[in-house]
């Protein structure tokens, strides 16, 4: 039996105590939890943590909201696209606003920006979402099943559009597609069922009373492509960079203490630790021993891993995937004005292209204001299109500058176009008279009246 004052020891022959042992200790901090959604640290490179693998629904929705850049492909992008508005203009009449303001007001109306924004959040997160049309009727309820055009493709009479509702593939079923391949629509979605808040019986709706958006199909005729796959393993194996980087300070900032007691036996180590010997000592792990008991980490032994490296791969992996530039993924420097305003401008085409790829929509929902005749335009005669506002503003100097620029191209303009020409492109009124003058001719006629042999005539 081994003396009182000394505690078996696991593992220990029988009737043996050790002349000394080591005690790896863990203070009460809980279980560790990984960079995704109710895993267990045990888990960090499970089935779910593979790259490659499929993204779980949830996992989609957390990544989308909690991670960063995930965050900024998904929604910021959409409220950039967005933000700066848009001119609705008939095609040939691009100086008039009438149209321009006939649409924005019923615009206003259905809260357009916000379930614009929303919708492109949805299908940024997705791949895909729809866009619900609530339209009046006579009926004492709506049957949303019951195509919303005639068989002439017309409106019944006095219908209007009342409000638009966002929802996300995830919301979202195909129950039925259109069979008969002589339609132009043959393999497309015929009705929808959409899951409404809580409610467990999901709405059926008929494809013409929602607005699809799907800008980045792929193999699919109609479920889009997701903008978080491309950069998906790279987000998640950067959140475990950050991660572990984040336990590495809380874990060995301060170093990892080893107490060793001269003499001291298991029991004496026990009650030092029981008696509140660690209570300073706020780490996650510690080494107590006696003074026969050497401790050695193995491995990258008098090495320190530079963490720089595996950031800059993830960050240039991301940029690559999501087309925005490092500099801007990371947080612009102030210092570097020159440099800033070049990303600026890369992000602006970035965001002038995916609103080149979003227009469909917007485009879409007018037509449908048309004809109920909420918008008085003839579109069936006429063009109509979307000018969107430029993502990216000049500062003072440079605006100074365009400014400048322009201005000495119209003076040069006025060498070959007469002066009402020049003014036209410039955007003024024809001069009262005299706006049919060539100062550049003007000038050649001077010129060869000084130089003339026969100075008095």
């Amino acid at each position: 039996m081994p003396p009182e004052d000394e505690t078996p020891i696991e593992g220990a022959p029988e009737g043996e105590t050790p002349e000394s042992s080591i005690v790896a200790g863990r203070t009460h901090a809980g279980d560790i939890m990984t960079p995704g959604r109710n895993f267990s640290s045990s888990e960090l490179y499970g089935s779910q943590r593979t790259f490659g693998a499929a993204i779980p629904d949830d996992e989609r929705v957390f990544a989308s909201q909690r991670e960063p850049v995930l965050k900024w492909l998904v929604s910021y992008v959409a409220s950039d696209i967005y933000d700066q508005g848009f001119r609705v203009v008939e095609v040939g009449r691009e100086d008039d606003d009438a149209l321009d303001d006939a649409v924005q007001e019923a615009l206003l109306n259905l809260k357009a920006k916000k379930n614009l924004t929303r919708l492109t959040a949805f299908e940024r997160r997705w791949g895909t979402s729809i866009l619900l049309l609530a339209y009046s009727t006579t009926e004492e309820q709506v049957d949303w099943t019951t195509p919303l055009y005639t068989e002439e493709g017309k409106l019944p009479e006095g219908v209007e559009l009342l409000q638009i509702t966002p929802y996300p593939k995830n919301k979202v079923k195909v129950t039925h597609e259109i069979k008969d391949q002589t339609d132009l629509r043959f393999g497309l979605p015929e009705y929808y069922d959409i899951t409404r808040g809580s409610q467990a019986i999901p709405l059926k709706v008929h494809w013409t009373r929602v607005i699809h958006d799907a800008p980045r199909l792929d193999e699919h005729p109609y479920w889009g492509l997701s903008v978080m796959d491309p950069v998906w393993d790279d987000a998640t194996g950067w959140r475990n960079i950050r991660w572990a980087l984040y336990q590495m300070l809380w874990r060995y900032g301060m170093g990892y203490p080893h107490f060793s007691f001269e003499g001291a036996s298991q029991k004496d180590i026990d009650d030092w630790e029981a008696a509140g010997g660690l209570t300073d000592f706020f780490v996650r792990g510690v080494f107590l021993s006696n003074e026969k008991v050497t401790v050695k980490f193995v491995g990258l032994e008098g090495a320190t891993v530079n963490p720089k490296d595996y950031v800059e791969m993830a960050y240039g992996s991301m940029a690559t995937g999501s087309r925005i530039a490092q500099d801007l993924l990371k947080g612009v420097s102030a210092g570097a004005v020159t440099g800033s305003e070049t990303n600026l401008r890369e992000y602006a085409k970035l965001i002038s292209n995916e609103q080149s790829d979003v227009e469909d929509v917007p485009l879409e929902l007018i037509r449908r204001l048309m004809e109920t005749g909420q918008v008085d335009f003839d579109y069936e005669n006429k063009g109509f299109k979307l000018e969107w506002g430029d993502a990216f503003e000049l500062n003072e100097l440079d605006a100074a500058r365009v400014h400048l620029q322009e201005s000495m191209a119209l003076k040069n303009e006025t060498e070959y176009l007469s002066l009402d020409e020049v003014r036209d492109r410039a955007g003024e009124k024809p001069l009262p008279e005299g706006g049919d003058v060539v100062l550049g001719v003007e000038r050649l006629k001077i010129g060869e009246g000084l130089n003339s042999p026969f100075k008095e005539e």
